[in-house]
């Protein structure tokens, strides 16, 4: 009886962890920025590639996107792009574990924005 039992409520967990990750909700998150440094809202992981992106607007300066993880010390940066005139929009996939949460800081001197979604559109 009591191995019935614990089989039960051991299915029941993982049913329950299993079905929050299948509905966990696509998200994105950005910010646009002239001439200065902006941070975006965080995110989700989803246990998945996400896309981060870097795009300028105009100016002759370079838009510097770099992704943040949330750690138990703070806010660590993990990874950069950077949009040039040469090349103003810069796009990489980017491994987001399930759990954690992911921010951007955008900056330039011109005018730009960064962008982060938790699945690939």
């Amino acid at each position: 009886m009591k191995k019935s039992w614990f089989s039960f409520l051991l299915v029941f967990v993982l049913m329950g962890a299993f079905a929050s990750q299948v509905f966990a909700a696509n998200d994105g998150t950005g910010a646009p920025v002239t001439g200065g440094r902006k941070e975006s809202a965080p995110i989700m992981g989803q246990h998945q590639y996400g896309e981060l992106e870097a795009h300028l607007y105009s100016g002759n300066y370079s838009v510097n996107v770099t992704l943040q993880e949330l750690k138990s010390g703070g806010w660590v940066s993990i990874y950069t792009l950077v949009a040039t005139t040469a090349n103003p929009t810069v796009k990489t996939h980017y491994y987001l574990e399930g759990g954690k949460q992911y921010r951007l800081i955008v900056e330039t001197l011109g005018s730009g924005w960064g962008h982060l979604y938790n699945y690939i559109p």
